[in-house]
């Protein structure tokens, strides 16, 4: 019972998430108020961030 409301719940997160980011690339990173060069080096640092962490992670694992 646990197992099938953290997968609805995690299904749900995923599903936010799909739709904002349709949402951010229909109106563009202007709605994230984008306008200067710090916060676009912000945002693609941490997409970058992320994307390299869950590797990392996996290979270092005993």
């Amino acid at each position: 019972m646990g197992k099938k409301i953290s997968l609805a719940v995690f299904g749900l997160l995923m599903a936010a998430g799909v739709a904002v980011w349709g949402l951010q690339i229909r109106e563009g990173l202007v709605l994230t108020d984008m306008h200067n060069g710090y916060s676009w080096g912000l945002y693609i640092s941490a997409l970058a961030f992320l994307w390299a962490m869950p590797p990392a992670v996996w290979w270092s694992a005993p």
